[in-house]
C-alpha cells in the first residue's frame, strides 16, 4: 500500500503577486515519505509560491493543498502551527527575526514547538553547523555574518529537529560550491528517515547533482511546472 503523501497539491493555481516572479497554474503533485521533488526555475525569475503554498501560508486561487491528508484551508490555527513546526525551510530571502541573535533565530522553532531541553537543541544545532562547515553555531545579529555563513545557518535551521517536510529555496545561493556535498548528505539522510523534500533551484551544477537523488524533476515554463526529464 502506498504511503500517505506528506504534501499533496491538487490542481493548484496561484496568480502572480508580490513578492513572487511567477504564479502556479493547475499544479498537481504528491510527495511521500522519502521523496524529493526538484524544481528548476528560470534564473532571476524563479521566486515562485510553491514553498509558501506547501506551508499553508498562501491560499490558492483555485485547487487545494493537503498536509498529511488535511486540507490546509480547513485546519485550525493550532494544527497549522503544529504542522509548520514539523517543516524546515531555507527561504528565498533569509527570513531572520531582526531582534534575535542568530543562535536564537536558528533554534526558535524547536524551542517554541517542542518540549525538548534547550541544551539538547543547542547541541544538535552545533553538530549540524559543524557538518555544514561552520566553525561554530553562529551568534550575534545576522548582519555581522558573511552571506555564505548566513545561508549555511539557514541550512542548520531547516534541518534542526528532523523535520517531516523540508523546503529548500535556492539553498546554494551565496555559498561556495564546495559546501554542496554536505547539504546533499543531509538531504539524503532526511530522505532515508522518511522526510519529504522540495528543492527549488536554478544553477545548472546544483541541478545535475540534485537530479541524481530526485524522485521527481520539474522545470518552470511560465506559471506551469512541467516534466524536466532530458535536462
Amino acid at each position: 500500500m502506498a504511503q500517505e503523501p506528506i504534501i499533496r497539491f491538487e490542481e493548484v493555481t496561484i496568480e502572480v503577486r508580490p513578492p513572487f516572479d511567477a504564479g502556479l497554474r493547475s499544479f498537481s503533485c504528491a510527495i511521500r515519505p522519502g521523496e524529493l521533488l526538484a524544481v528548476h526555475v528560470a534564473d532571476g525569475y524563479g521566486h515562485i509560491p510553491l514553498a509558501s503554498a506547501a506551508q499553508g501560508l498562501i491560499t490558492p486561487d483555485s485547487g487545494r493543498v493537503f498536509i498529511k491528508g488535511e486540507d490546509w484551508s480547513l485546519v485550525s490555527p493550532l494544527r497549522a502551527a503544529e504542522c509548520r513546526g514539523k517543516t524546515g525551510r531555507v527561504f528565498e530571502e533569509h527570513g531572520w527575526v531582526s531582534n534575535l541573535d542568530m543562535d536564537e533565530n536558528i533554534t526558535l522553532s524547536e524551542r517554541h514547538h517542542t518540549l525538548r531541553p534547550e541544551d539538547e537543541i543547542i547541541a544538535e544545532a552545533r553538530e549540524l553547523a559543524r557538518r555544514f562547515g561552520l566553525r561554530e553555531l553562529p551568534a550575534g545579529r545576522a548582519g555581522i555574518l558573511k552571506r555564505a555563513d548566513r545561508r549555511r545557518a539557514e541550512w542548520v535551521r531547516a534541518f534542526l529537529g528532523s523535520p517531516l517536510l523540508i523546503l529548500l529555496e535556492h539553498p546554494m545561493r551565496d555559498v561556495y560550491e564546495e559546501a554542496r556535498a554536505s547539504l546533499l548528505d543531509e538531504v539524503r539522510a532526511a530522505k532515508n528517515r522518511g522526510a519529504g523534500v522540495i528543492w527549488i533551484l536554478s544553477d545548472p551544477v546544483s541541478w545535475k547533482a540534485v537530479s541524481e537523488i530526485a524522485n521527481y524533476k520539474l522545470k518552470q515554463n511560465g506559471a506551469d511546472l512541467v516534466p524536466a526529464e532530458g535536462m
